[in-house]
């Protein structure tokens, strides 16, 4: 009872939250799940409606509903009931055993409401469903042979239906359909492709037909792509925190395996990827763009459609809406006008987002109106409901502090319909405003509109309207009339302006206000302790009179010296190096780190021989192969406050040049960008790019310390895109910074090369000579002083230095022997 209460309670306090605010997800799942431990279904129904109103439902919800409903249908309206359920969720996802299980159940229901008995529109509604499900989940390489089997399964009852009937022509063409679906089937890269083959063999056997011929060439080229597919499941089965890396392979190499239906394989991962992933908005966006290559303007629009409910914050998703309704439409007006209304209806985070909204549809107006569909006084309608929207909705003009929508309408006034007027009308409501009058941004606009169609009078009396109403930055409008007027008017008025009282004003406070500043820079810098080279900074001589000790203080070793331990070459394939870690770091740690891996069997961590601490990277030996993989996938996981970079063994002594992932050559289809916003993420970078052309990779580059550098590589499939990208992107804002993008040109890498031999036969040596770290160079004063030798003393010169040096040379010490000697040792 106590626990009913407590059910009650939570049930009616859920349902005034939701009221006051529907759009709480987490709300809504702990309703129903209160909800689904009582008896009113009609209740729990109602909240499941209107979750799927705000939000996309998840399988497992959808299947928690369906099985509710299905359990109790038992009349036609009923199962009716389930099959619109069913259609429901196929808004959202793409969920292959759901889409199975429907196609099932509208066979059953059919069969019931017909006594057993299949109608021919019946027939012709459950064979349409299964096509639609063979195009989609039939290239599900998990789930694809489910779906051709359930096809069959249906094809096969029509089939007995009709062989019933006595009707053999129609009979054969059932049986054909049948064979067909073998056929199909087995060009398909799905699992357990063996399997299939003995039923077709057994089905060809039962029917006297001849058997499949399995040794082909595309058979055999079937064969290797299931195994590559195989390979890909298996790696998004255990790459749960890499699982867009590992669906972008798999996608990439859909793309490129040559099959027939290869961009419908691509479509279907990257369908498994959204609905695993659904408010990542790069995975929408990725799969938009190569919807959008391909054309394919039907889907495209679908699948931004349950982005924007997936993700509706991402104003990206919304602009594209616009464009697709626009070629999906061919421009008809009143299909691109419809994405207007629920783009305006979001909650998006900045009012900049709703300006962008407007200035889309406007710049398709703008189209319309060049291409005869829409006609001057149209457009210009939308354009005063824009400029109203601003007002009345985001708080006023000031909400486009950039001016953007302001702009492009005048610049179509005079532009396109030759109306300076109505442009002029425009810019003078900017500063109308009671807020955007006050800033010299608005006036700077109008002014400069105003110099390239009005006259000098005007411009005049404007500059000094914007001179009594300017507070933010009224020294710079003056500036700005001052110099106007030596520019196009004459010194005496200049000189005038600088002695009217409130300019006079203005520019003392201005004086005023610098003065003040360059006083407080020079205490600062004056307040500064010298730093002399006896002088200790105040920090270490605090720590001195606390009696702390001084961080130079060289610390005692930790660890005895140890000795090199050589490499085990039948070991290589079962090693991995592990770098920047903690000098402190011990093998205790690295092994309760990589204990998951497999067993170890050995830990290396080179020491320094003086103080004993580690030099911050190791080498682990495990005793099966196996373990790389796993060990290698904990690569820039954190130990400690660093992140550790993990890769297999590779002996650098058997190779000449160590591997680099990365070509450091010109790269046309890779772009460098600069100045990236230390806040930024790396999905942020990757959708704002992908906006402009499909990205292959993002790499934003780090320190050792795993904190983040201002720049990027960001890398495409051609140097077309890379190019479009670069135009769009090169000083645009992303996270509050202007980015400059450039295509990729790395330094060149300059190899060391031996020094020329003189003229003596020697090398050449440099005249510069290092002691006790001061450089010792000859001057070219001396050098002339220094008398010309003759070509025999030059010879003699130079045979006595070469003689002496073969005299003194002793042979190279190892560096055993450097610490032999450090040591003591002998």
């Amino acid at each position: 009872i106590v626990k009913m209460a407590d059910t009650e309670m939570g049930i009616e306090e859920l349902e005034a939250e939701l009221f006051k605010n529907p759009m709480l997800y987490d709300g809504h799942i702990k309703y129903i799940e209160l909800l689904s431990s009582g008896d009113d279904k009609n209740k729990l129904l109602s909240a499941r409606q209107r979750m799927a109103q705000h939000f996309p439902l998840t399988e497992a919800l959808w299947r928690d509903w369906i099985n509710d409903v299905r359990e109790d249908a038992e009349s036609v309206e009923q199962q009716q009931a389930v099959l619109d359920t069913y259609a429901l969720a196929r808004q959202d996802y793409q969920c292959p055993a759901l889409q199975i299980d429907e196609a099932e159940y509208l066979l059953s229901h059919h069969v019931i409401s017909n006594n057993g008995v299949l109608s021919e529109e019946a027939i012709e509604t459950i064979r349409n469903r299964f096509e639609q499900l063979l195009t989609t989940v039939g290239f599900h390489f998990l789930l694809g042979n489910r779906a051709f089997e359930a096809y069959r399964e249906f094809e096969t009852a029509v089939l007995k239906q009709i062989a019933g009937k006595g009707d053999d022509e129609l009979a054969q063409a059932q049986f054909q359909r049948i064979n067909d679906s073998f056929v199909s089937q087995l060009t398909r890269p799905l699992m357990n492709l063996e399997d299939t083959i003995d039923s077709y063999e057994e089905w060809c056997e039962t029917y006297g037909l001849d058997a499949p011929k399995t040794d082909t060439g595309s058979m055999k080229q079937l064969k290797k792509l299931c195994a590559k597919w195989e390979k890909m499941e298996q790696k998004l089965a255990t790459t749960k925190d890499q699982q867009w890396q590992t669906y972008r392979n798999y996608v990439a190499a859909a793309r490129k395996c040559g099959h027939g239906d290869a961009k419908k394989i691509a479509q279907c991962v990257y369908e498994r990827a959204v609905a695993s992933m659904a408010v990542q908005p790069h995975v929408w966006l990725n799969y938009v763009w190569y919807l959008l290559e391909l054309e394919e303007w039907d889907t495209a629009m679908t699948v931004l459609q349950r982005a924007c409910r997936n993700c509706t914050w991402i104003v990206d998703f919304w602009l594209l809406r616009l464009l697709v309704a626009e070629k999906k439409s061919e421009g008809k007006f009143q299909d691109v006008r419809d994405q207007l209304e629920p783009a305006l209806r979001q909650s998006f985070g900045d009012y900049n987002s709703y300006v962008e909204v407007w200035l889309r549809f406007l710049q398709f107006c703008r189209r319309s109106v060049t291409a005869g569909t829409l006609t001057q006084d149209e457009c210009r309608e939308h354009m005063d409901t824009a400029v109203t929207y601003l007002i009345d909705y985001l708080g006023g003009l000031q909400a486009d502090p950039a001016c953007q929508l302001l702009t492009f309408i005048t610049e179509t006034e005079v532009d396109d319909f030759k109306n300076v007027a109505k442009a002029r009308e425009t810019w003078l409501l900017l500063v109308s405003d009671d807020t955007c009058k006050t800033l010299y941004g608005s006036w700077q606009k109008v002014l400069s509109f105003e110099q390239r169609h009005s006259d000098t009078d005007s411009i005049r009396t404007l500059y000094e309207q914007a001179i009594e109403q300017v507070t933010d930055y009224p020294a710079a409008i003056i500036k700005d009339y001052f110099n106007y007027l030596l520019t196009k008017g004459d010194a005496d008025d200049a000189l005038e302006l600088l002695q009217e009282d409130k300019v006079q004003s203005t520019l003392a406070g201005m004086h005023q206000q610098t003065a003040k500043q360059q006083r407080k820079d020079f205490v600062a810098a004056a307040s500064k302790p010298a730093k002399g080279k006896g002088s200790k900074p105040a920090k270490r001589q605090a720590d001195e009179a606390e009696g702390k000790p001084s961080k130079k203080t060289k610390p005692e070793p930790a660890l005895p010296p140890q000795e090199h331990v050589a490499h085990k070459p039948t070991a290589t394939n079962r090693t991995v190096f592990i770098k920047n870690l903690p000098f402190e770091v011990t093998e205790d740690e690295i092994r309760e780190r990589f204990n998951d891996c497999g067993t170890i069997s050995e830990i290396r961590i080179p020491r320094n021989a003086m103080s004993g601490r580690g030099k911050g990277f190791a080498y682990v030996e495990f005793e099966d192969p196996t373990a790389l993989n796993p060990a290698l996938s904990k690569d820039r996981q954190f130990f400690g406050t660093r992140p550790m970079f993990v890769d297999p063994y590779v002996n650098r002594e058997e190779i000449k040049t160590m591997p680099f992932k990365y070509s450091a050559k010109d790269d046309d289809c890779t772009l460098f960008v600069k100045n990236l916003d230390y806040k930024v993420s790396q999905e942020e970078v990757e959708v704002f790019f992908s906006m402009h052309a499909p990205i292959k990779e993002v790499r934003i580059m780090t320190k050792f310390d795993g904190t983040r550098r201002d720049f990027c590589y960001v890398d495409f499939h051609s140097p077309e895109d890379a190019k479009k990208a670069m135009e769009a992107t090169n000083m645009q804002k992303l996270g509050g910074r202007s980015l400059t993008v450039a295509i990729s040109k790395p330094p060149k890498r300059a190899d060391a090369k031996p020094a020329p031999p003189s003229s003596s036969g020697t090398m050449f040596k440099p005249t510069s000579v290092r002691r006790r770290g001061k450089l010792n160079v000859t001057s070219a004063s001396a050098a002339k002083a220094k008398p010309a030798s003759t070509p025999a003393e030059e010879t003699q010169a130079s045979t006595s230095m070469n003689t002496s040096s073969d005299e003194v040379a002793a042979p190279a010490k190892s560096n055993a022997d450097f610490r032999a000697m450090m040591f003591g040792k002998k």
